[in-house]
Formats: structure tokens, C-alpha cells, sequence
């Protein structure tokens, strides 16, 4: 096994071609989860990319993963289908140590022909962390390794060029507009601006049009893919996630009480570090034993978001939607407009 082409790996899947093990590296979160669906359902026709956990399909999704869970979904037999599938997803694999790496490596270089394994590593490329550069060296010496890097400056050529074919103007501002309504997936861009092009008379393919053809939101989200989605530093997702929601009558109140928990646990952990509070004096003074994973979520928005500021724009949000003061869509749009302005780099 070695580095795959997404080209190659599109042709792969198109002829029933599929491996045991691939590794998905990089930024184009929704091209992966794209392929890992195909894959998946080559092997198993009744796989449902929406399902969380079925008999044979499990779910590793977690900024913690938890190798023996792991090692001992691997190596037990399908109940009813052919193919065992695994899928393993993580922002976080840029900052585990050696001996972490060491044991997930001996775990993934003995996959059994009866499972089909899927990573999804999101993480950013840190190139002062020797022991990731090195376990990715090693991981793509034994997986279908493939890398998906945003592609949003040349997808908005791309559609210039589709729309220009079917005789359409697209101008650059549009072009952006376009693609990312799309997530900048170029599967999603062509789609869409082929539909335009038959559907309209109108020589410009404008934002009107854009907003009129864009297809309505089909997968199923939760208020807690929003929490991912901002630890990721991923607003945009944040935001399709939000809508699709909203499109399924979800409460914004909901969906905000569940970002105000997430940062005011990272408020509470970044003053108790200020305090010299450890991490296991933590847990018992905030009643947090059994919660770790929140502790963690919790670090990394610190990390990543100015947490007082971000809480501060969240509770002004909150009175204003417990007031009726202004549209629930439109304050959650504003908040998410703010978090952008506030990510660390």
C-alpha cells in the first residue's frame, strides 16, 4: 500500500477495488467523509453513512481514542455481513506522544481481511511534532494513504470554466459565492451549476440564482456536530450544520445553550490553570469525575477561540433570543460571524 490520488481512488471505488486500510489526511472534511461513504457502502450495501453504531459498523470519534475499543472492534467477526466497517475520525492525532503511536501503529498493521478500517485524521500538520511526522511516514507505508487539501481558489476557476461551457457568465465574486455554498467539494460545484444552467434562462449565473438552486440540507445533524465543528476551528461547518437544524425545526435556543456550556467549561479550566488548579482537583471541584472528555473539549477551545470575548458575545446572544428581539437565525449568524474574528491562529 502507499499514497493514493484522489483520481485513483475515485477509479479504485468505481471498480470494487477496496482495501482494508485507508488513512484520509487533511482539511477537505466533507471530500473525505464523501469516499469513506462510498467505500463503506461497497463493502456493506446496507450502510448508512448517518448511523452511529450498527452491529457491524462502529464510530471512533473522539479527541481521546480509546485503543483497546479500538483494537477489540478490529479483530471481532461481522455478525451479518461481509466486511466488518470501522471508522476512526480525529482532530487531535497531532498531539499524541510516542508510546501512543507505538501501540495505535501496532494495532493498524495487522488488520484482519474481514474488517474494512477508515481514519479520518483532520489534525493540523505540525511539523515540530517529529513523532506524527514520523508515525504518518510509517502509516502510509501500510494503508491507502491519501491527502485532502482545501482546494477553494482553483474549484472557483473550476466553475468558471463549467459555466462558461454551458454558455454561461460567472464572475469571480460569484464564483466564491458558489463554491462556498458548496464546501468547495467540486462534485457538489459542478452539480449545482449544471443545474442552474438548465433550469434558467438568465445568461449570469447570480447569487439569486445560486441561493434559489442550492439543494436543500439531506443529512441528519445533531447540536453537538456544531461543538465539533467549532473545536475544529471550522465556522463555515458551524454554520451549514446550523441551518440544516433550523430547516428541521430545531431551537436556536437549543443550539446556543449547548455553545454556552462549551465555552463556559473552557472558561472555567483556563482560570483554573491561571489558579494553579490541577487537572484532578479540577475534575472534583467542578463535578466534572466521569465527564473527562468534557475537561478536554474544554482545553481546546481555549486553545483555539479568545474564550471571554466568545462567552461575552454568547451571553448578549442568549438575552436577545429569550427576548424576541430579533430573528433566532440571524443572532446565531451574527455569533458565528464574531467567532471568526476570534480564532487564534
Amino acid at each position: 500500500m502507499a499514497k493514493i490520488s484522489t483520481r485513483n481512488l475515485k477509479k479504485d471505488i468505481k471498480d470494487g477495488i477496496i482495501k482494508n486500510f485507508y488513512y484520509f489526511i487533511g482539511e477537505e472534511f466533507f471530500l473525505m467523509k464523501n469516499f469513506t461513504d462510498k467505500i463503506f457502502s461497497v463493502q456493506n450495501k446496507n450502510f448508512e453513512s448517518n448511523s452511529k453504531n450498527s452491529i457491524d459498523f462502529c464510530l471512533f470519534d473522539s479527541e481521546i481514542l480509546n485503543l483497546e475499543q479500538i483494537y477489540n472492534a478490529i479483530n471481532t467477526f461481522p455478525m451479518i455481513s461481509d466486511k466488518k466497517l470501522i471508522l476512526i475520525t480525529s482532530s487531535n492525532l497531532n498531539e499524541m506522544k510516542q508510546e501512543f503511536f507505538k501501540n495505535f501503529l501496532k494495532i493498524l498493521s495487522d488488520i484482519p481481511n474481514f474488517c474494512t478500517v477508515i481514519i479520518q485524521d483532520t489534525s493540523v500538520q505540525d511539523k515540530k511534532n517529529m513523532q506524527y511526522l514520523e508515525f504518518l511516514k510509517k502509516i502510509s507505508n501500510i494503508s491507502e494513504f491519501a491527502e485532502f487539501k482545501r482546494e477553494s481558489v482553483s474549484a472557483q476557476k473550476q466553475a468558471i470554466i463549467w459555466a462558461k461551457k454551458l454558455g454561461k457568465i460567472l464572475n469571480n465574486e460569484n464564483s466564491k459565492f458558489l463554491c462556498q455554498k458548496c464546501f468547495n467539494d467540486l462534485s457538489s460545484i459542478k452539480a449545482l451549476v449544471e443545474n442552474i444552467s438548465i433550469s434558467s434562462n438568465e445568461q449570469e449565473i447570480s447569487k439569486n440564482l445560486i441561493e434559489k438552486f442550492l439543494p436543500k440540507f439531506t443529512e441528519k445533524y445533531n447540536v453537538y456536530d456544531i461543538s465539533k465543528a467549532i473545536r475544529n476551528k471550522d465556522i463555515v461547518l458551524a454554520i451549514k450544520i446550523t441551518e440544516a437544524l433550523l430547516s428541521q425545526n430545531e431551537e436556536a435556543n437549543k443550539i446556543l445553550s449547548v455553545i454556552i456550556s462549551d465555552f463556559t467549561d473552557a472558561f472555567k479550566i483556563k482560570e483554573s490553570k491561571k489558579a494553579g488548579i490541577s487537572k484532578n482537583e479540577f475534575l472534583k471541584l467542578f463535578n466534572y469525575k466521569g465527564k473527562e472528555f468534557k475537561l478536554n473539549y474544554a482545553e481546546i477551545l481555549a486553545k483555539n477561540f479568545d474564550i471571554e470575548k466568545v462567552l461575552k458575545i454568547l451571553l448578549d446572544a442568549d438575552i436577545k433570543i429569550k427576548s424576541f428581539s430579533v430573528a433566532p437565525e440571524l443572532i446565531l449568524n451574527s455569533v458565528f460571524n464574531s467567532m471568526m474574528t476570534l480564532k487564534k491562529s
